[in-house]
């Protein structure tokens, strides 16, 4: 073998292995895309390619809080962008893949919409938490698309909107959590989020942590619209469902054991619940506050609360749900459910009137269902799907004679 030819081989075997490239690279050509822990932010960023429209399968645990919608320099994020010096916020933003040198205000305005996306796991994989931030950026931090470090002078605003965005199936150890608030003007919105079949494990040891919530969403400038929890296991938080902020929200399904403090709270100092607000058919137990937490609802809402099972739940009082501002015509509804033995007028206090009917009457819970939990003339009942409910007496009785 000659001495060149040694080199070249020296030399090529040195080279890494072109299948290692391909491992850290997705194939994002599908709908579904699987993603490992390392590929996880940088795919949600828009570094292989735009996500919208896309289902994200993450195929191992993630062991950090992924961020949603981030602003980034990558092409597939679409992040749009105003610099106020030479721009202002009136104008039409411009991509930043044509004036991204032009960005040299302190003050440049970051737009970013995630759309029609889902996120489901492997069997087993577990996710540390998510995240999604909406609102003026200047403390000590990163500027993902000018790549510079912020404080110091550097700042800017990250319009972030969430539409039409499904959770399917996760687990996570902690939760999820958005802060929203956007410039005033800005056409995002968070908007149709929803968490379907996901366990939130929550910690023991983090319980007295108030922002150790298992869905936590806060906003004071706007409005969440149509956010759903359903089918979900929430264990071990100091809230199970946090809202600040809500038009249009779905509880229902859900079994939350074990909250230092409320197990749904839909509270804002000043935009208060309205819209749609059905709560239903969730199992809730060891709750040391009240079950569910109003400080005000709109004029117009319409709020249903039934066929909720609370066990050793409530304040010292034992007062269950709490509404301190109603508006005027909104459309109230908390007959069927279950008070752990109390009275309505013991579980309900506040502006609500007591409800003239206890117990369950319907429903669809994961946990065993009591005789004693049920209405007048209902029984429990083992649905075909595994699940628990009740039914009228008499029907229950030809069934079984059938």
């Amino acid at each position: 073998m000659s001495k060149r030819l040694f080199t070249i081989l020296l030399a090529l075997s040195l080279l890494p292995d072109i299948s290692v490239f391909a491992q850290t690279i997705p194939d994002m050509s599908g709908d579904v895309i699987s993603v490992n822990a390392k590929q996880a932010q940088d795919v949600l960023d828009g570094k292989y390619g735009d996500i919208n429209g896309k289902t994200i399968h993450f195929t191992e645990d993630i062991t950090e809080t992924l961020e949603l919608a981030r602003p980034t320099s990558y092409e597939g994020s679409q992040t749009k962008y105003y610099n106020h010096v030479n721009s202002g916020l009136e104008t039409d933003p411009t991509p930043w893949s044509e004036n991204i040198s032009t960005i040299i205000n302190v003050h440049s305005r970051y737009v970013r919409n995630l759309e029609n996306v889902t996120f489901t796991a492997a069997e087993g994989v577990e996710i540390y938490g998510m995240k999604h931030i909406a609102g003026h950026q200047h403390t000590s931090g990163f500027d993902y698309v000018r790549n510079v470090s912020t404080g110091n002078g550097v700042t800017y605003y990250q319009d972030s909107g969430l539409k039409n965005i499904k959770f399917s199936g996760l687990t996570f150890q902690k939760g999820f959590q958005s802060t929203y608030y956007p410039m005033k003007n800005t056409d995002n919105e968070v908007k149709n989020l929803t968490f379907e079949n996901c366990t939130f494990l929550g910690n023991k040891d983090n319980m007295k942590d108030t922002s150790f919530t298992g869905v936590k969403m806060l906003t004071e400038q706007e409005y969440y619209k149509d956010i759903t929890v359903q089918n979900c296991t929430f264990n071990d938080y100091f809230q199970a469902v946090y809202i600040g902020g809500i038009d249009g929200v779905t509880l229902k399904n859900n079994t939350i054991d074990n909250t230092t403090h409320n197990a749904f709270a839909l509270q804002s100092n000043q935009n208060h619940a309205k819209g749609n607000i059905l709560i239903q058919e969730n199992y809730i137990s060891n709750v040391s506050d009240r079950v569910i937490r109003f400080n005000g609802i709109a004029d117009n809402a319409n709020i249903t609360i039934q066929n909720n099972v609370m066990l050793n739940c409530g304040d010292d009082q034992k007062e269950m749900i709490k509404g301190q501002i109603i508006g005027t015509d909104t459309t109230i509804s908390l007959e069927n459910n279950y008070w752990d033995g109390e009275t309505g007028e013991t579980a309900v206090k506040g502006a609500f009137q007591a409800p003239s009917a206890t117990g369950i009457n319907g429903g669809t819970f994961k946990k065993e269902i009591l005789l004693e939990y049920c209405a007048d003339s209902f029984v429990p009942q083992q649905n075909e799907d595994g699940t628990y409910g009740a039914v009228r007496h008499m029907k229950q009785l030809l069934r079984l004679n059938l």
